[in-house]
């Protein structure tokens, strides 16, 4: 909620359905999936929001490349944010 500026109505709920979504058509574990992207969102999420980025977008985008490259969640963030 902190990285993308929600406000606490409704917002948990928002984020958990996001991770549950993208998580469930992710090629990985569901849970872990969800732990990727969150990690990410963690070490980056305030850049990406600067970037424009959506948390939809930003999610889906950690867990794409999590899928491709096997990368962690937070290692990707760490990318993200030295760019």
């Amino acid at each position: 909620m902190n990285q993308f500026e929600l406000s606490a109505e409704d917002s948990a709920m928002r984020i958990t359905d996001i991770l549950t979504s993208i998580s469930s058509r992710m090629a990985m574990d569901f849970s872990r999936g969800i732990g990727e992207m969150s990690d990410g969102i963690k070490v980056s999420g305030s850049i990406a929001k600067e970037a424009g980025f959506e948390l939809e977008e930003y999610a889906a985008l950690i867990g794409n490349v999590a899928v491709q490259t096997r990368l962690a969640g937070s290692r990707l963030g760490e990318i993200c944010h030295l760019k």
